[in-house]
Order: structure tokens, then sequence, then C-alpha cells
């Protein structure tokens, strides 16, 4: 920073279904399943006549079929898989037929199914034991379900599936054997939205709201209410930890992201790093319907506190950039400066935490905008361009979220003139 038409539809959805397959061949092992996705016609004549024989079987069975609204003569057909009259939880084929031809087939199948389909526990008595396991008394449409379930480890177990409201107020999803009543497999359906909204107070001591995420007890960094991943690390003062991440040598996890217990943010640095990341990221979509720094949603990640102020004399020859500047260390990630003590200046400027200015913050993150479009070498002539690019991107960014005028926080042609007081960096 410092110095330095219908079936074209079509064709796109088809296209994303196909993203999900991993492999070219035509189906690959999963547990003992087969995943169904046909890499040439002679494929797909196969699986249809073999879908076909199961269906005439019983072996499959329709579950829904519904008329493509964008394709006249389209339809869409889900089928499930049974054995012996008992459905095999998690096996699936969805189907595409054009007037009744099959044109792509794609899901998961088991075979070699050997298991008693003659449960030893009644439905009452899985019933009960749900209940009990749950601690909470279910409504009368909650039913067991007779289901094969495939094993992670390998084979089948005949078991009573039933979804349960829990005490907890959590929906879990039991499985139990239908021989002894054991649990086999338990999981959590409920499909929250974990994002939350919190109060901020910026380096300027500016009330704004802040996207975060409650991650178990703790409110953290991440922000859920934007497409890309956006987060905020709290390096606490640690430069070695933060020479490690930027080297690729240490991996940040769920511990070192910003937290707050009760969503009242009070630092800062955090907060304005947090939150004009996503101001940023609103500017280039509204603007220019850009889906972040390479139009795609990379994650934007930034790096607060690197150092620690009262670090300054004793770690800045060492780690000056962790003191005074901001930057954009490539493929999303922004490292902002401490910035100076209280009763330190340089040039007479006082220096406060660097992502403190939301130009600042733009600048940085235009840099990625930069990386991931035109590629402009940060050298000679290019690099002059690299740099004024995000100058203006940044006063841009300003202009779009602050109200006209001289002084802090306001929207002017000084660059950084909220952290280096008075005067900003410099003036375009």
């Amino acid at each position: 920073m410092v110095n330095g038409s219908n079936r074209a539809v079509r064709a796109i959805v088809l296209a994303l279904a196909a993203l999900s397959v991993t492999h070219p061949a035509t189906t690959y092992a999963q547990h003992a399943g087969t995943f169904i996705a046909p890499a040439s016609l002679q494929d797909l004549r196969e699986w249809d006549a073999r879908t076909g024989s199961m269906l005439r079987s019983g072996d499959l069975r329709v579950r829904m079929t519904r008329e493509d609204t964008l394709v006249p003569g389209r339809a869409f057909q889900r089928a499930d898989q049974y054995y012996q009259g008992v459905r095999v939880f998690g096996a699936d084929i969805a189907q595409q037929l054009d007037n009744g031809a099959l044109v792509s087939v794609f899901g998961v199948l088991y075979s070699g199914i050997d298991v008693d389909t003659s449960p030893t526990m009644t439905s009452d008595e899985a019933r009960a034991k749900v209940i009990s396991l749950a601690g909470f008394e279910q409504g009368t449409d909650r039913q067991p379900e007779l289901v094969i379930l495939p094993l992670d480890e390998g084979g089948y177990r005949l078991t009573w599936r039933m979804e349960a409201f829990t005490q907890d107020r959590d929906l879990v999803q039991y499985f139990l054997d239908a021989a002894t009543g054991d649990v086999v497999l338990q999981y959590s359906n409920r499909q929250a939205q974990t994002s939350a909204v919190g109060r901020a107070r910026g380096v300027l001591g500016d009330d704004k709201k802040i996207s975060t995420s409650l991650d178990g007890t703790l409110y953290t960094a991440s922000d859920l209410l934007r497409p890309p991943a956006i987060r905020t690390y709290d390096m606490k003062g640690d430069p070695t930890r933060t020479d490690l991440f930027l080297s690729g040598r240490l991996a940040l996890g769920l511990n070192d992201r910003a937290s707050d217990d009760d969503n009242n943010w009070t630092d800062g640095a955090i907060d304005d790093a947090h939150v004009y990341a996503g101001y940023t990221y609103d500017y280039y979509f509204k603007r220019f319907g850009r889906r972040g720094l390479d139009n795609n949603d990379i994650r934007i990640v930034s790096l607060v506190h690197p150092v620690r102020r009262a670090d300054l004399f004793s770690l800045y020859s060492t780690y000056p950039s962790y003191f005074l500047n901001a930057f954009y260390a490539g493929n999303g990630v922004m490292v902002y400066g401490e910035g100076l003590p209280a009763g330190v200046t340089t040039g007479g400027q006082t220096v406060d935490y660097f992502s403190g200015a939301i130009d600042i913050v733009s600048h940085e993150l235009t840099h990625g905008v930069t990386q991931y479009s035109s590629n402009l070498i940060y050298r000679n002539e290019s690099g002059a361009l690299n740099e004024s690019f995000s100058d203006m991107m940044a006063v841009s960014v300003e202009f779009m979220f602050q109200p006209a005028g001289n002084g802090l926080m306001k929207a002017d042609y000084l660059l950084g003139e909220d952290v280096f007081r008075p005067g900003g960096i410099r003036s375009i």
C-alpha cells in the first residue's frame, strides 16, 4: 500500500450436473455402491437397459415425475432402489426423458445386498425407543420407516429410520438396528442458517453492522451473508505465526478466527477489516456485476494484529510492514498493519490501524481484482498502473459508502486520510 435460449439453459443445467462427476469412467465404487455417470452414448444405453429392467422388477420404484418447464417433451423422473420390498437408504436415480427416451441418468445404486428383511423389533417399539432418545414426545405423523442402511465401513444393516425433534431443539435422524434396537447411525438434519448480524465499533468509534457466524458458543468473523468466504483472522500480535501462514507453512483454523462472545464487537481493527471487505465486495457486484476478486467468489481473508503496537521499538526493524503498511499477499489474502502507539508519529502524522480506512481496504482488495483480470506485473509501468487502478477504485468505493466532504469518514480524493492524520498518504 505505502510506496510501494431454453435449450441453452438446459445445456447449462446439464453441464453443472456434470461438474459433480469426479471421474470420467462410467461408474466408481462408493462403499458397496455404484455412482452412475455415463461417459458415452454406449454407457447411457447400457444404463437404460439396466434401470429399465430394475423398474419392471420393482427393484427401482418411481418416486416422482415432473414435466420440464423449459424444454417441451422433456420430463424428469426420480426412482428409489428397493431390496425385497425394503427401500435402500440413499440409493436413487434421476433420469431425464425426451418423449419417453432416456437422455441422461445420474444417481447411486447398491449391489451385493444380503440382509434378512424381517425385523425383530416392531415399528411401535422403534418409535418408543426414538422418543426416549430424543427426550421429547413426537406427533403421530412421525413414524419409523424400515430401510436398508449402507454402512460407511461396508456392508448393510436393516434399520428403523425415524426423524425426531429433540429436547436440545435439534432435528435428528435416528437409524436403529431392526433386531437389537441399537443406534447404528444418527445425525442432525436441522438445516439452519448460522449467520448472524452483530454490532461493531470501528477504529474511529463509528457504529456499524457486522456479518458473523455462530460457531459453537462464539461468534466468529465469518461473513455468511455474502457468497464468498469472507473471514477475518486475529493474529494476536504474533508476527512469527503471520509469517508462517503467508509462507504457506501454516493453515489457519477456527481458533485463529476473530471472535466475540456476545456479537457486540469492540476491536475496531478487526471490525473495520471485516466490514469493509464486505463493502468492497458489494461495490464490485452492485456497480459491475462482478462476483468478487476473481469473478468466481474466491475467498477474502484479512489478517489483523500481525504485531502489537507495544512491541514497536523491539520489532519494527524486523517487521516494518506489519506496523506501517497494508498489503495484498495474493490469492485473496490481505494483511493490515498495526499503526503506531499513542504519542508516536512519523513525518508529523499519527498512524492508526490500517484497516480503519475503507479506501485502504478497497485499495488492497482491488489488487486482487487486478491479479485475476489483467494480472499486471508488479514492477515498472505495469506496477505503476496496478497501484493507480487500486487508488481509483478505492476512491470510488469510498464515494459509494461515505458522504462527500472533508474530514474523517468522508468521501474525498485523499488516500488513507482516516488512518494517516492529518493529510492522508497522497492525493489523486
